[in-house]
């Protein structure tokens, strides 16, 4: 009879077609039985050293250490340690770009918002441009660069209101606003010029008295417009003595004004004068002018001259 340690070893067993023998007590007999039946299941059976795929398992508090995660886990359940998610999940630290995510009733602290479209909320305190449009109003340089509609009570520093197109000045004294031209000039002729006889001609005054916007050139004789506006001119011809005719102001290299004339007198200076106020356009320009009825020279420089001011513009 063969003993048990005399049996070659099995190296795999057929888990339903391989038998061992088994005494069954009710019957008090010896029956065989395969491995599944004797375990009371359909396939193998769980190792707890063994690799294997578990299909269908439901795990009761179980405590799984370095496991490798895939598919979807449902349920509640709770992760220790230290997480690594991939960079499409947002996470509460660390930072991120979230595209097409709408939040509903966030809480932002010291945030930085760039080419941000914002409506309906509020946002205070916080700069990211002194530039651009602010529901409908054009800001440019933190200035509102726009028409400005005021549909409600503007009040402003000591006392001054603004409401439905009024302005309201406060009961206390104002200080006077101090208003400033910019442009005057006046020039002399300094020197005496040649006064050609019956043809109409221009002078240039090269004298400088002043001329706060330096519109007036001592080479052609010319004050230029800086701005549209109506201006005013003053401007005298000193003929010498023994000659007359009357002095003008050319607009745009022609004659559009002349003075009062004055006549021949022997041996009296003749000294002709001109004030007109002119409305120009931005660039154009006015000269000294002059008709004589005879050749002379001027005698007098402080007696030549042309000045004029921007009354208002347009």
């Amino acid at each position: 009879m063969a003993t048990i340690s005399s049996l070659t070893a099995a190296s795999s067993i057929d888990p339903t077609a391989d038998y061992v023998p088994i005494v069954t007590a009710n019957i008090n007999t010896t029956q065989k039985i395969n491995r599944n039946t004797l375990l009371g299941i359909t396939s193998s059976p769980v190792g707890i050293n063994d690799t294997q795929t578990l299909t269908a398992k439901t795990l009761t508090s179980p405590t799984i250490s370095g496991p490798t995660l895939s598919g979807t886990v449902t349920g509640t359940y709770t992760l220790g340690g230290t997480p690594t998610f991939p960079s499409s999940v947002v996470l509460t630290t660390g930072i991120q770009t979230l595209t097409g995510k709408t939040l509903t009733s966030p809480t932002i602290n010291s945030p930085t918002i760039t080419n941000a479209a914002i409506s309906a909320d509020a946002v205070t305190g916080y700069t990211t441009s002194n530039s651009g449009t602010i529901y409908g109003i054009a800001v440019t340089s933190g200035q509102i660069s726009s028409a400005l509609t005021l549909s409600q009570t503007l009040s402003l520093t000591n006392g001054l209101t603004v409401s439905g197109g009024s302005i309201t000045l406060p009961n206390s004294s104002l200080t006077p606003l101090i208003m400033r031209n910019p442009y005057n000039f006046s020039y002399t002729i300094n020197s005496t010029a040649t006064i050609v006889a019956t043809t109409p001609s221009t002078l240039i005054c090269t004298g400088l008295s002043y001329d706060t916007g330096n519109n007036y050139s001592t080479t052609t004789g010319r004050f230029t417009a800086p701005i549209a506006g109506f201006y005013q001119f003053n401007a005298q011809v000193d003929f010498g003595s023994s000659s007359g005719g009357w002095a003008s102001l050319w607009s745009n290299g022609a004659e559009v004004y002349r003075g009062v004339r004055q006549n021949v007198s022997s041996n009296v200076t003749m000294a002709c004068s001109i004030s007109v106020v002119l409305q120009l356009n931005a660039g154009d320009y006015i000269q000294l002018g002059y008709y004589s009825f005879t050749a002379t020279t001027t005698e007098n420089n402080s007696g030549t001259f042309i000045q004029g001011y921007l009354v208002s513009a347009t």
